[in-house]
């Protein structure tokens, strides 16, 4: 069947999706050339945990086993990734690339069920989807598979609520849709609400609504809807509580209900309404705010405590009055509410994430043309909304664009990224220290130092960059300054129990052991990291470089294909060097172990 074939309204309506998908698939091609970034360094090159049969364990166990996450679905994603492609991060950018494109499609389709206008509302809605400059961060970061992937399962199960006719069917594929997103992020939990929201929805814009008449017809209809989608949370619950031994990870100790978290919320509400509306200068990796301004009532806290309540309060009256912004408005919000802070949970660094916010742009996009339709029925006549609504839209997208040609780029290197972030938050801690070890990886010793300095004269910096402080000072031949740092390294992980970072502390005490002339104290370290975190090939590789210069041949020969196959290709190589230098007695040793 050819375009010519169909009905003209089909063959429009594909002629538009083509051609957004193919633009927003032309705008992050640049992508290709992005390289692993942030904790893909670690997850998905260095670590050998996809690379070896220690994935597998994984799927039931968490990921790695030091997150405490459980989404087996992607790391069975991840694990064919690493397969197939090797360490080689373009084809992973491009399939991050091919989900986006998916969703991207799924939203269309879905606000086409939505709204009136079947025509133009897929396109409009896939535009303003595809192109959203808060979703650069999920594209271009390999890590954020988990978050598109849970957001197409999401997607996917609302359309198919909205398109199957027969309710076993339905039942079945709504179910299964979010079993799947539940398995790729804890996010999913959104899902039944927006399910039941977007029922509601439709069944009173159809025949209004006539209280319980209204929610016994919606039982009716879709009551084995309910049931299964019931039962797959469940099973869900019951396969997460046997993989980790509990739900969730335990809380702060912040109260739950108190001032100083309604103002956080309300806060971070706000902040993924501005990032979602108008995100053009809201974009980046870090949304950093003191905490601190939590606890302290003032004018600026009250009006975002009223301007938060205003907006939802709106909501809601907008949706009893069956007015379509209001169904968007709840829907938004019931997308955000994993991610509002409402449970004290210690699992970001950030106020809010851009790619948090990639399920309730999906949805705010898919109910964008039925709430946009009505209004320009009521007020299109006007001259000045004819004139407004266009320019206002094509100035979003014009923005959008030149956003995502510039911001793609900074992903695609991690020195950029973190400078961005300064330029933006210059005093922005967890940016100075994923730049020094940027700077270490990339040889940049000089930096690094300077970095390092500025990071010490400040009191909240983490162990891992400790640790890298330490290894500057030992390639810099300062042990004093170097043990001064590993203590204090040691204290700091000990409050945050953290087995690879307690295997890192271990290998950079190795380090120092071997540079200071204790060989055995270094092996027994080597031996001791290698045994806390077996997928790590450093621990390895040091021991067998160790044991090499000792001439213990055949101990060295084991350790180095321990060692290599654990490494990522294209690491091998430069290990087989390191390893053929110190079997040869050259003076030359690798870098001080580098903590990501």
């Amino acid at each position: 069947m050819t375009v010519d074939s169909l009905p003209a309204g089909r063959a429009k309506l594909l002629i538009q999706m083509v051609a957004v998908l193919s633009f927003v698939a032309l705008l992050y091609w640049p992508a290709r050339n992005g390289v692993f970034i942030w904790d893909d360094t670690t997850f998905l090159r260095d670590q050998a945990w996809l690379r070896s049969n220690f994935w597998e364990s994984s799927l039931v166990s968490g990921v790695a086993d030091w997150v405490n996450y459980f989404r087996p679905l992607v790391v069975l994603l991840f694990a064919g990734e690493s397969r197939l492609f090797a360490d080689s991060p373009g084809p992973m950018h491009l399939v991050s690339l091919g989900v986006h494109l998916l969703n991207t499609l799924l939203v269309g389709l879905l606000a086409r069920k939505f709204s009136k206008d079947r025509v133009f509302a897929a396109a409009t809605a896939m535009l303003f989807f595809g192109l959203h400059p808060a979703l650069i961060e999920p594209v271009d970061w390999i890590g954020c598979q988990f978050e598109l992937v849970a957001v197409f399962f999401m997607m996917l199960g609302l359309l198919l609520n909205a398109s199957i006719a027969s309710s076993g069917w339905r039942a079945a594929g709504v179910a299964l849709s979010f079993l799947l997103a539940a398995f790729t992020k804890e996010s999913a939990a959104c899902f039944p609400l927006l399910l039941f929201l977007l029922d509601l929805s439709t069944v009173r814009s159809s025949s209004g609504f006539h209280g319980s008449a209204t929610l016994l017809s919606i039982w009716r209809r879709q009551h084995a809807v309910y049931l299964a989608t019931l039962a797959a949370g469940v099973a869900y619950l019951a396969l997460r509580h046997w993989a980790l031994g509990e739900l969730v990870v335990p809380m702060r100790s912040e109260h739950f209900l108190s001032v100083a978290r309604a103002q956080k919320v309300c806060l971070t509400y706000l902040s993924y309404w501005k990032l979602i509306v108008w995100p053009m200068n809201s974009i980046g990796p870090i949304h950093q705010v003191d905490e601190q301004v939590f606890n302290n009532i003032s004018w600026s806290a009250l009006g975002v405590d009223i301007a938060a309540l205003g907006l939802l309060t709106g909501g809601l009256v907008a949706f009893c009055r069956r007015l379509a912004i209001g169904t968007l408005i709840l829907a938004v919000t019931f997308a955000l509410l994993p991610v509002l802070n409402l449970v004290p949970i210690s699992f970001t660094e950030s106020l809010y994430h851009d790619r948090y916010a990639t399920t309730a742009i999906a949805i705010a996009c898919s109910l964008l043309p039925a709430t946009l339709t009505p209004l320009w029925v009521r007020f299109g006549h006007l001259l000045a909304c004819r004139v407004a609504i266009p320019a206002l839209a094509v100035v979003w997208i014009t923005f959008a664009i030149v956003n995502i040609h510039v911001t793609v780029p900074l992903w695609s290197d991690e020195a950029k990224l973190w400078q961005w972030v300064l330029r933006k938050n210059p005093d922005s801690v967890p940016a100075l220290e994923h730049l020094l070890s940027t700077s270490m990886a990339k040889g940049d010793y000089r930096q690094a130092r300077e970095i390092g300095d500025q990071l010490l004269a400040r009191k909240s910096v983490d162990g891992t960059t400790l640790i890298n402080i330490a290894n500057l000072a030992i390639e810099d031949g300062d042990p004093g300054r170097a043990r001064s740092v590993l203590d204090t390294a040691r204290d700091v992980i000990a409050r945050h129990p953290n087995v690879r970072h307690e295997a890192r502390y271990i290998l950079a005490l190795g380090y120092l052991r071997e540079k200071t002339g204790d060989s055995a104290g270094a092996e027994e370290a080597y031996r001791d990291a290698a045994s806390l975190v077996p997928i790590d090939p450093d621990s390895s590789m040091y021991l067998a470089l160790l044991l090499a210069r000792q001439g213990r041949t055949a101990e060295a020969q084991d350790a180095l294909a321990k060692t290599l196959s654990l490494s990522a290709p294209s690491a091998q190589a430069r290990v087989r060097l390191l390893f053929k230098n110190a079997s040869a007695g050259t003076a030359a040793r690798p870098a001080a172990p580098l903590q990501d």
